[in-house]
């Protein structure tokens, strides 16, 4: 059955009957769906004739929630009966099924990139017929099939809900889904091969509620609507015209366009076609504010600012008559209000547009249209101030209605009964409904039963004003210049005009136009001087703090280009009218103002209009600066990274060389003890005459053709970079950057590094930055008079990320800075390229170490790296580190020991070599402080690499050497972290080093035992194992080979067993072994032996032989 929601008509009664009050009935949930095909059209179902809802019209597929096949339902009274949830989303899925065949279903666990269900048509309409009859629940029946709902991809799109007086009501959820762009729905020369998702014809569902489930262009649905060829109820109109300005199955322009009977004829559509189109729709739906024009000044319906902060997926309409038109008695159906049950709450609907709508025999609507609110209210007070006398009394209410059929009903006029038959009511319409709140007018409650309609003019001034005011309503231009004594004095614009005596004399003007000039008389600037105590108190409310032109009441002076009276005309125009309805003088000087603005910008107004609400997505140059008020979200492109920035200011710079558009932009960072706003200095070069948007380097967000999923990319990076603010240890796999004096250098960096702004900084202090102490300086969208206050901080000073607003995590940086341990550097790493560490739990196991050992170093490790404050030196911080001595011959665990205890414990592992600490005294003492002092900071286990240079013995004679030795105990004994030192010479070693070494750990020559664990722990590795057993292994482990040699006989094998295309097995790890045993022959016998010399390839031979 359809969604109840989407087009009721009333079904109360009369105006004038005296009923029992009640409350309203609560209204029950249902979901709707408008369904688009991989063309771009709109489903729409024929009701049949003999339906009790909707009869004959076209509707589509919806209804109500069920609690057998749904879940658990939103209890009456619950404030989530009204808000988009899991059973609305499940009912909008199977209602879809039930009334079309078409199962927007997947298969279980997989994403809609794979394809929708295929189910077979038997299966699938014997399915639908067991659902429908609730013979099976429709979850179930899926999961039969190894599938489910694809829920994630309904796009919430308003919410109706039947306004009270009504026994039956509904708050219905209408969701848009876009079916995946098909092949098959493609013209035969554009077909995409790869592309295989099947969609299921829309099908009628056995005559049982609909006769047809049909696929046409959202336009071709409203002119046949307009034809009279079908029947649309106006909330279905309204959610067509919506949609039909974005999508179309031809690139011809829609049949609305006044321009389609010239247009030449297109090329057909392509994917990519129909994938703009779609992008166009999702960032309109995305985007606040939603309206595109600026309220009617005489509209005294001020929801229009509110409601425009609500996203699509948030609006509630819950349909009100506002008048019935003097031209064609059509009723005017107000669409901004959400109902009773969530007044006050901050929902509401569309201000900026009504449907218009005549209602003949049995309801069904005719001359349906959307228009502009503002356009219909003017045209109404036109035909209301052509007339001697006004007829009193506005209609009030509609009420979407139930299974009656009927879609929205006249309740009186002029307190007679008028019947849904009545073509045309008279001049005034007034409703007296019986059980329901004060009559609403435009959205106002009034206490009488009839209203009037007042005429006001904002562009004329009232001729019966007092002759004696003090306050004249004009615009005056003036000069404000300098007398001989450096005074400063206003005078006319004349030639000659003597200095007069009254000095405030010009306060007796709203308004002035002054010219600036200096004591030397040359011309400094012009600004608008308001006088009027209440308008400059509505600019300091409205305009507030503007950038570089703060507005300050008690001396409002607007500098020259006047650009915060542009960017906040429309709120001036709301919040003024609103502020100034019972006080006409103020009203007229705010009209005044007004009309200026509307004159001065005209050109500007134009081309932003165009470029903004008529979809021309074209700009001049000199107009460019209109699409970046102060607070506005722009987008460009930095180091290959997509960006977000809040603007803060902007100008021309009218250098000759590099003329440009510059802005002033702030975005979010952190540097290194709190989250803030840096500034950065973006620019557009000028350029002839108008480019498209898309082509700007810095562009409007909002603006962007793909403006949603930019949107999301960024607040996913955003959360990320909160996420790893203060120290972290990730893994990165990407470009890093650094910044040079020339630009940025790149390095690729594998591996593990430390994010670590703070250290960055006090390391590298020539590269630091401060933010903006803990304020985000934003203009909250783009309408508040004040830089918002926003706290980054908790009260313990630990960064709190999760106070940020979804628009501040836009504006993160697309880097964060911190040291790779394989690069040795501190750089810049991108958000995007960072994960999380997949740490090696059995690393430590897998070491080949004798037990005794291995359990006193897990011991002694385990036990520092969980308290770093315990027993201390008679000296405070000296002898807190723990300092382990690996010796021993090469490959055989030294390096590994450590890396082990480093995933043991979880910390990064700093692999220094004595390349990295200099060969003098000073370069050692200063590189060897930096890398303990990062390494305690980070409490990182610290490996130094082949120490002996350092360790060595002192002697008298080699001072430079004793130097070094020197400054290495020294160092040694105030480091408080996991220091490991490997050495082959530990016989070399300088005697006051033993003092200083916790635990030495001898290596010695691999056993057989230990070869073979060896090999095991390696082949475990390989991906896809080895075909070996225990024997394969002793054989393996005969060859005198070390650990790092093992592992390198496996990496050669493995490629050796894949470019044979086998698994890897004994033959291929017996062959490296060979190879490896003749080289270690060559080393070992052959030292010195001539190859060219007579023999000596067979000698050569023989010898190694003897090896295998």
């Amino acid at each position: 059955m359809p969604a109840q929601g989407q087009g009721q008509g009333p079904t109360g009664g009369i105006a004038g009957e005296k009923k029992a009050k009640k409350p309203p009935a609560a209204p029950r949930p249902s979901s709707s769906v408008l369904l688009i095909s991989p063309t771009n059209q709109v489903l729409l179902l024929h009701r049949v004739h003999t339906s009790s809802a909707f009869a004959s019209a076209h509707v589509f597929p919806g209804g109500n929630l069920s609690a057998y096949h749904d879940g658990p339902l939103p209890a009456p009274d619950s404030p989530l009966l009204h808000e988009d949830g899991p059973a609305y989303r499940l009912a909008a899925i199977r209602e879809t099924f039930e009334e079309s065949g078409i199962l927007l279903a997947k298969k279980a666990g997989s994403s809609r990139d794979q394809g929708l269900l295929h189910v077979p048509d038997d299966v699938r309409e014997a399915g639908r017929k067991q659902v429908h009859g609730n013979k099976i629940r429709f979850t179930e029946w899926l999961e039969g099939l190894g599938g489910e709902p694809d829920v994630d991809n309904l796009i919430p799109f308003t919410r109706w809900i039947t306004p009270p007086g009504q026994p039956r009501r509904f708050t219905t959820q209408m969701y848009l889904y876009m079916l995946p762009l098909s092949p098959e729905a493609l013209p035969a020369s554009e077909v995409l091969q790869q592309r295989q998702t099947i969609i299921p014809t829309p099908t009628a569902d056995g005559g049982l509620e609909h006769t047809a489930a049909t696929f046409d262009d959202a336009a071709a649905w409203l002119a046949r609507a307009r034809a009279g060829e079908i029947i649309l109820f106006p909330p279905q109109f309204y959610l067509l015209h919506l949609v039909a300005g974005f999508l179309r199955s031809s690139l011809a322009p829609p049949a609305l366009s006044p321009s389609s009977s010239s247009t030449p004829p297109h090329r057909p559509p392509t994917e990519q076609d129909y994938q703009a189109q779609r992008a166009a729709l999702l960032a309109f739906l995305a985007r606040t504010p939603t309206t595109t024009t600026t309220p009617a000044p005489s509209d005294s319906n001020n929801s229009a600012d509110s409601t425009a902060q609500i996203p699509w997926a948030r609006k509630v309409i819950s349909p009100t008559a506002l008048f019935a038109r003097r031209r064609d008695g059509r009723v005017v159906l107000g669409l901004d209000r959400p109902g009773p049950e969530l007044r006050g709450t901050g929902r509401g609907g569309d201000a900026e547009r009504v449907v218009l709508v005549r209602f003949a025999e049995g309801g069904r609507p005719r001359e349906v249209e959307v228009r502009l609110r503002r356009e219909v209210v003017l045209e109404e007070e036109r035909e209301a101030s052509r007339s001697v006398a006004m007829a009193p009394g506005i209609l009030s209410e509609v009420s979407p209605a139930g299974e009656t059929g009927q879609a929205f009903k006249i309740l009186a006029v002029n307190d007679k009964p008028l019947k849904n038959g009545d073509e045309k009511p008279a001049n005034g319409v007034s409703a007296k409904e019986d059980n329901g709140p004060p009559v609403e007018v435009n959205g106002e409650a009034r206490s009488d039963d009839k209203t009037e309609v007042e005429s006001s003019s904002g562009s004329e001034t009232s001729e019966d004003a007092p002759q004696d005011q003090t306050m004249k309503c004009e615009i005056k231009p003036l000069d404000r210049r300098y007398n001989d004594d450096d005074e400063i004095y206003f005078t006319e614009r004349k030639a000659e005009v003597e200095k007069p005596k009254q000095k405030d004399w010009w306060r007796m003007f709203a308004f002035c136009l002054v010219r600036k000039y200096n004591s030397d008389n040359e011309l400094q600037g012009h600004s608008l001087y308001v006088n009027p105590q209440p308008l400059r108190q509505l600019l300091a409310d409205v305009i507030g703090n503007y950038p570089g032109d703060p507005i300050d009441v008690d001396d409002v002076q607007i500098e020259a280009p006047y650009s915060s009276l542009f960017h906040y005309r429309a709120q001036l125009e709301t919040e003024g009218f609103k502020r100034f309805a019972d006080d006409p003088e103020s009203l007229e000087h705010l009209k005044l103002l007004l009309n200026w603005i509307k004159t001065h910008f005209e050109l500007e107004i134009a081309a932003y209009e165009r470029c903004t609400t008529q979809g021309q997505k074209v700009i001049a140059y000199d107009c460019a600066w209109t699409l970046f008020p102060p607070g506005t979200i722009v987008y460009c492109k930095l180091l290959t990274q997509n960006r977000a920035f809040r603007v803060h200011s902007k100008w021309y710079d009218t250098n000759e060389l590099s003329p440009s558009l510059n802005l002033l932009a702030e975005f979010v960072d952190f540097d290194g003890h709190r989250l803030g706003t840096r500034r950065i200095e973006l620019s557009i070069s000028k350029y002839p005459g108008t480019r498209e948007l898309g082509e700007l380097s810095v562009i409007p967000l909002d603006l962007l053709d793909d403006a949603e999923d930019v949107r999301e990319e960024l607040l996913a990076r955003g959360r990320k970079f909160g996420s790893y603010v203060g120290q972290n240890l990730l893994a990165y796999n990407g470009i890093a950057i650094k910044k040079m004096p020339d630009g940025y250098a790149r390095f690729s960096v594998t591996g593990r590094v430390m994010i670590d702004c703070k250290t960055y900084h006090r390391m590298e202090p020539n590269d630091s930055f401060v933010v903006t102490s803990g304020e985000s300086s934003r203009m909250e969208r783009s309408r508040k008079k004040a830089l918002a206050q926003l706290s980054f901080a908790g009260a313990d000073g630990t960064p709190q990320f999760d106070r940020l607003s979804d628009e501040d995590a836009m504006l993160t940086n697309a880097t964060v800075r911190g040291y790779s341990f394989t690069a040795k550097r501190f750089l810049e790493f991108f958000v995007e390229d960072l994960s999380e560490i997949e740490w090696n739990s059995r690393c430590f196991e897998d070491l080949v170490l004798d037990p005794a050992i291995k359990k006193t170093v897990q011991a002694l490790v385990s036990t520092h790296a969980q308290k770093r404050d315990t027993f201390d030196d008679i000296v405070k911080g000296k002898g807190m580190g723990l300092v382990c001595v690996l010796h021993g011959p090469p490959g055989v665990g030294k390096t590994l020991t450590a890396e082990c205890v480093a995933e043991l414990v979880r910390r990064p592992l700093y692999m220094v070599s004595s390349g990295d600490l200099g060969i003098t005294s000073a370069e050692l003492d200063r590189s060897l402080s930096r890398i303990m002092d990062m390494a305690a900071t980070w409490r990182a286990v610290l490996l130094i690499d082949e120490a002996d240079v350092f360790l060595e013995r002192r002697s008298l004679h080699d001072l430079h050497r004793n130097a070094m030795v020197s400054v290495f105990l020294r160092v040694l004994e105030y480091y408080s972290g996991i220091l490991f030192l490997t050495t082959n010479r530990v016989t070399t070693f300088d005697d006051a080093f033993k003092s200083r070494i916790h635990i030495p750990i001898r290596y010695t020559e691999l056993s057989v035992d230990s070869r073979r664990q060896i090999w095991r722990n390696f082949c475990r590795k390989v991906p896809g194992g080895v075909d070996i057993d225990e024997k394969g292994l002793a054989t393996l482990a005969e060859a005198d080979l070390n650990g790092r040699q093992i592992k390198n006989a496996i990496k050669a094998a493995e490629s050796l067993a894949a470019f044979d295309g086998v698994r890897l097995d004994l033959k291929q790890l017996l062959q490296i072994t060979k190879i490896q045993a003749m080289f270690e022959s060559d080393l070992t016998s052959l030292s010195g032996v001539d190859y060219t010399a007579p023999g000596a390839s067979k000698k050569d031979a023989e010898s190694r032989n003897m090896f295998l």
